[in-house]
């Protein structure tokens, strides 16, 4: 892989991860809060605010919102740490030429598969986000969407779906 191919790649990956991050942020301040890191995210101070207001961390978010919107918290865990990978250790395991250290295989793959990744929990908030229009307008007949919406929508289902048949199978094998 080219440098400038990876330099795209990796700047796409950070990109596409901050996008995630600010649509799980956005959920969150306009659900109901009660833990103490998010009682003071609202809206408002949400796209409004001070950077500084803004210190909860992904893994944070996913601890709270995960359960609350019936997400795999497995699947959140695993987007997390390949974002910190990224964030933090992508140089170390791709260009330090530590002698028997840790290697990453195939790092223009995984920054594709990451930046896949990263689309595909966008589709699967704003298909939250959609669902949750429908039913806040109690207009759940009346309020049609497009095509790209209704995938959207979609992959949320298709994502909870998933979710609580391992939730089923992990009870089963517990019980």
């Amino acid at each position: 892989m080219t440098d400038e191919i990876e330099c795209t790649l990796l700047g796409l990956a950070l990109l596409m991860a901050q996008k995630v991050e600010f649509a799980l942020y956005g959920i969150v301040a306009h659900i109901s809060i009660k833990d103490k890191k998010f009682k003071n995210l609202t809206p408002e101070t949400f796209l409004r605010g001070d950077l500084s207001n803004l210190k909860a961390t992904l893994g944070q978010l996913k601890n709270y919102a995960g359960e609350k919107l019936l997400l795999s918290n497995n699947d959140l865990q695993d987007f997390v740490d390949k974002r910190n990978l990224i964030v933090h250790n992508y140089w170390r395991l791709t260009k330090a030429n530590i002698k028997n250290g840790e290697e990453l295989p195939d790092p223009e793959q995984f920054l594709r598969n990451f930046i896949d990744e990263c689309q595909r929990w966008m589709n699967i908030f704003n298909g939250y986000v959609k669902m949750l229009m429908q039913r806040m307008e109690n207009r759940t007949n009346e309020i049609s969407f497009g095509e790209k919406e209704r995938q959207e929508i979609e992959a949320y289902i298709d994502h909870v779906y998933k979710n609580m048949q391992n939730i089923n199978v992990d009870n089963n094998r517990n019980s």
